[in-house]
């Protein structure tokens, strides 16, 4: 029971730093009555947050890129965006979507599989994802939605590849 308490409040705070870093990007890039400096500083909070909490939410993220392929799956299937039936489905979006997230999950897993414990350099490359997946959800030009997944896989490439190295490195030599 303990374990799902902590499942939970682990997908909770990385919905709820996504939603405070998409917050911010609003304020900052769209015309809102609010100031900008209130959308940086959102985005610096969510940042700040992100880095010293990500030993908690990191170990959830191929589960929240899996459910992203399910909701990739019901618009497939039903022809509309989740939440929104009477716009109508961008198909190649949302099987260029699914691949990223399918790429995504698999190296998510890779990474957060390994035993190696997160380091500050660690914490801050993941950060950086909350960002990105914020953008995806913010911006509505195909263009930056696809620049935001491009960041989010390179950034997961360069963890994986960074942490490989470092596994191999602390092996001993034979």
């Amino acid at each position: 029971m303990r374990r799902f308490v902590v499942v939970i409040g682990a997908i909770l705070l990385f919905f709820g730093l996504v939603a405070a870093s998409g917050a911010g990007l609003v304020i900052i890039f769209r015309s809102t009555h609010r100031p900008v400096l209130l959308g940086w500083l959102l985005l610096i909070t969510a940042f700040a947050l992100a880095t010293s909490t990500a030993r908690f939410w990191s170990v959830v993220l191929p589960g929240i890129f899996a459910f992203g392929i399910v909701n990739c799956c019901f618009m497939l299937l039903s022809g509309h965006s989740i939440g929104q039936p009477d716009r109508p489905l961008q198909y190649p979006l949302a099987w260029t979507t699914m691949g990223f997230l399918m790429v995504g999950t698999v190296l998510a897993a890779k990474v957060v599989g390994s035993v190696k414990p997160l380091d500050s350099t660690d914490r801050i490359a993941f950060a950086l994802l909350v960002p990105l997946i914020s953008a995806v959800f913010v911006f509505d030009t195909n263009t930056i939605k696809g620049l935001a997944g491009a960041g989010i896989i390179c950034t997961m490439c360069a963890l994986l590849v960074r942490r490989a190295k470092a596994v191999r490195s602390a092996e001993p030599e034979k």
